[in-house]
């Protein structure tokens, strides 16, 4: 269920691994979210509802919503990406060595809806 109506934003979100995906995630219950990696396996999984990250909770059940409401989807395909107005990138480390986690994605999502 999503919690806006359309309101004709689409985001792309560039790495779905740690930090990526569950932002990804959180933006995907107010935007229409597009999540791109260089790995074809990781997004084929994650548009199968397959959750990488079992350690972070409720991300499974987001996953599944936002593939439902067809909110999110995962590519390959930069150049496909690369249309949509607003991006995020995220590398494959953490900043300064601290875990960055869904909570905080969330509370900054909420705080910018």
């Amino acid at each position: 269920m999503n919690k806006m109506k359309d309101t004709g934003i689409k985001i792309a979100v560039y790495g779905q691994g740690k930090m990526g995906l569950p932002l990804a995630q959180v933006m995907a219950q107010y935007y229409k979210v597009i999540g791109v990696d260089i790995n074809k396996n990781l997004t084929e999984n994650l548009n199968k509802g397959i959750n990488p990250i079992k350690d972070e909770p409720g991300l499974g059940e987001l996953l599944a919503q936002n593939l439902k409401s067809k909110n999110y989807e995962a590519t390959t395909d930069f150049s496909y990406a690369a249309q949509f107005k607003y991006s995020y990138n995220f590398g494959s480390h953490a900043y300064k060595g601290k875990q960055t986690g869904f909570n905080n994605c969330q509370k900054c999502c909420k705080r910018y809806k």
